[in-house]
């Protein structure tokens, strides 16, 4: 074979070869392996930013993590019960903020806390990152070289550089501290599996009971009505008027919520209770309230009220102290 044409036929093959191996990375959920699984450290990757430009996204997300290593050190066990809400952007809005910075859809917000969680529990301890998934969260939980020996891929500069965990030893050794966790939204919206879902909050509260001497309150994933606009994750589950596919969230939600509920009613050291307070947020069977949630998706001022009182009933049932 002359030279030539043996170099286009290596190039053909090198090409054909890059092709299939950016097909596998790609085909996550039709037989392919998640780029980010939902039960381990993960640093976020271009993978679970691609609504934003990841280096632009990751700014920041980096700032708003340190900011909130540094409230996780401040924290101070008084010998009475305390409360750390962890989560994503709907755990977020109690500070007022998304990315820790101030946000227009959480106004009043952060004034209900204080109203209402932080009366009975004063100062409880906000940890959440608005667009967090379940292995964002178990990232910024990690500790110390624990995260480098623990994460997903390669440990970079970023990984080193932010190390430190929300997780203080002041929190872990606390008996009285009770987790309050709403985490996994992000992960249905991204693509990830009911099953991997429950993994990955289970992976969460796992982590919780097993680094901390604290309990944990594991929150129902809320219902969310955007599933028209995230046609490559909500499933078909009826039609419009026009005729048009209507898509929804609610049956990955309803497999998630009863995996969690099974995992926690197993709970034989009373450790760790379970809650739902998605009701009031329901309209039907695959909507929501939008005057509770204006965006489909985050509770308002008024929704956070409801959120709060039934944490507060919760947390009194299944913690007998609190």
């Amino acid at each position: 074979m002359p030279t030539d044409a043996l170099e286009d036929l290596m190039h053909q093959k090198a090409h054909a070869q890059k092709s299939r191996a950016k097909a596998r990375r790609s085909k996550h959920h039709r037989g392919g392996v998640p780029p980010e699984p939902a039960d381990a450290p993960v640093l976020r990757t271009a993978w679970s930013t691609r609504l934003v430009p990841h280096n632009e996204f990751m700014g920041p997300w980096e700032r708003c993590h340190a900011t909130l290593v540094n409230d996780a050190r401040a924290y101070r066990a008084t010998g009475r019960p305390q409360i750390a809400l962890l989560g994503d952007s709907i755990t977020e809005s109690w500070r007022g903020t998304g990315l820790c910075r101030k946000l227009g859809r959480c106004q009043g917000v952060p004034g209900v806390l204080q109203a209402t969680l932080g009366a009975r529990w004063p100062q409880p301890t906000v940890l959440g990152i608005a667009a967090d998934h379940t292995q964002h969260l178990l990232w910024r939980l990690a500790d110390g070289e624990e995260v480098c020996r623990k994460c997903v891929g390669s440990v970079s500069e970023v990984s080193r550089r932010l190390a430190d965990g929300e997780l203080s030893p002041a929190m872990a050794s606390d008996p009285q501290l009770a987790f309050v966790v709403l985490i996994g939204t992000n992960n249905l919206g991204r693509g990830h599996t009911p099953e991997e879902t429950v993994a990955g909050v289970v992976a969460v509260a796992g982590t919780l009971l097993n680094q901390t001497q604290g309990r944990v309150l594991l929150n129902a994933l809320l219902p969310r009505g955007d599933g028209n606009k995230r046609k490559k994750a909500a499933p078909v589950v009826g039609s419009a008027a026009d005729g048009s596919p209507v898509r929804s969230f609610s049956p990955l939600i309803t497999k998630v919520n009863a995996g969690l509920r099974s995992w926690a009613e197993a709970d034989a050291a009373r450790r760790v209770g379970f809650v739902d307070c998605g009701g009031p947020f329901r309209r039907g069977e695959h909507y929501v309230q939008r005057e509770l949630m204006p965006d489909s998706l985050h509770p308002n001022r008024k929704g956070h009220e409801l959120w709060a009182s039934c944490l507060t009933a919760a947390l009194l049932d299944h913690f007998p102290g609190m």
